[in-house]
């Protein structure tokens, strides 16, 4: 189901004090031999950035640039991470998950939805909250530590999962391989979208749609419709949810994650994608357990 992604060059973000180990720098050496050996087209392109609006302004150019150019940024940021502020930088600002997440959104679409991410920080795999059934993807693949990591490890990691992402071309492998890498506490998350979107969609049905569940809530809502002064009865809640859970599921949903209206090549690029999604769903359907 894997589907294949495009690189232009990496950009390497440091964020770090002069008194702390710069992996920004050691990876931008280790790139640079990788490169020559496997990518040679690919540039490299580091960015000391000291503030959380610097790299706000960052990202924005970023965007700006792949939506006039066709660039295609890979985005590695160095930075420390904490699970309820964000990233930190430099200086001490911070940027929440969720705004991060809205500003990859904006690069990943202006990426024609090519966006690899990768947070060597501790807790970066909260990025991961970003990603929602209702939401557009920030990013085609997420890679990151999901604790505390330290910067030994976290070159551990990258290392691997770099020399596979440019000796294969495969960022599935590579995904696959980073997450075997041991770390002092946690572990690796690495993901592709479209198999995040599978879970997600799966997860979702298990959680809000269970025959319990589901019941509630269309119960409700008919409470909250009859509390406005519109007469709806829990019936004609269901039936409706019903309807809109089956078109939903593989469609609204599928068209928003993977940014259709924006993309729309994405229709066929993550065709497998939402016929995996069909699949899952009425296999779900068939337990009987779930109102789908």
């Amino acid at each position: 189901m894997a589907v294949g992604f495009t690189i232009s060059k990496f950009v390497i973000v440091q964020s770090l004090e002069l008194h702390e180990v710069q992996t920004g720098e050691i990876l931008v050496e280790l790139l640079t031999s990788l490169v020559k050996e496997y990518a040679p087209a690919l540039e490299i392109v580091a960015f000391n950035c000291h503030s959380a609006q610097e790299f706000r302004n960052f990202l924005k150019e970023l965007t700006n640039a792949a939506a006039a150019n066709g660039d295609r940024p890979l985005l590695h940021v160095e930075c420390h991470g904490s699970p309820t502020e964000g990233i930190e930088f430099e200086n001490g600002s911070t940027l929440d998950w969720a705004e991060w997440g809205e500003l990859l959104t904006q690069l990943n679409i202006a990426t024609r939805f090519n966006l690899l991410v990768a947070v060597s920080a501790c807790y970066g795999a909260y990025l991961n909250g970003q990603y929602s059934p209702i939401r557009p993807s920030p990013a085609f693949c997420i890679v990151a530590p999901t604790e505390e990591i330290n910067p030994a490890d976290a070159m551990r990691g990258f290392r691997t999962f770099y020399s596979h992402l440019l000796q294969t071309g495969d960022a599935g492998i590579a995904a696959k391989e980073i997450v075997k890498i041991p770390v002092s506490s946690g572990q690796w998350f690495s993901q592709l979208a479209e198999q995040w979107f599978v879970y997600l969609i799966e997860n979702y049905v298990k959680t809000h749609l269970n025959n319990d569940a589901f019941d509630a809530w269309a119960r409700s809502l008919s409470r909250r419709l009859r509390d406005s002064g519109q007469a709806s009865s829990v019936g004609a809640v269901k039936r409706k949810l019903l309807r809109q859970n089956r078109e939903g599921l593989a469609g609204k949903y599928f068209d928003c994650f993977f940014c259709i209206e924006q993309v729309p090549e994405g229709m066929s690029r993550f065709g497998a994608t939402r016929t995996q999604v069909k699949k899952t769903v009425a296999t779900l359907h068939a337990t009987g357990r779930y109102k789908i």
